[in-house]
């Protein structure tokens, strides 16, 4: 499966941590029908809280990003907002999610010669 974690945003908190505990995530997406309005809860922000609270109590505007942005300007935004993951929007449709790691990772690569490792 290739789409992203997410509850709807009528979701409850029960449904949040049943999302993260069945994918390992600890951030949730919040998606409706148009992704441009995403949001995210993290997990750590529900752990006291009682199953029936809506999700919407927690969830926090995402980052949503155009598809056709450039990964050094998605970077320095993200670094600047203090963001750990981008939703990935084109033409009103999701297209993923891309987090700080997958860019460092992109701009950063691991090199896989021996004599070049640290």
């Amino acid at each position: 499966n290739d789409s992203p974690t997410s509850v709807a945003p009528t979701a409850t908190l029960a449904d949040v941590r049943a999302a993260a505990s069945a994918s390992g995530h600890l951030r949730i997406l919040v998606l409706g029908d148009d992704p441009r309005e995403a949001g995210v809860v993290h997990v750590r922000d529900t752990l006291l809280e009682d199953d029936g609270e809506p999700v919407s109590a927690h969830r926090r505007d995402a980052y949503v990003i155009d598809g056709d942005k450039l990964v050094h300007e998605v970077l320095r935004e993200m670094q600047e907002r203090g963001v750990q993951l981008a939703v990935v929007v084109q033409q009103g449709q999701l297209l993923g999610l891309v987090t700080m790691a997958d860019i460092i990772a992109r701009v950063l690569p691991q090199s896989r010669d021996p004599e070049h490792a640290a």
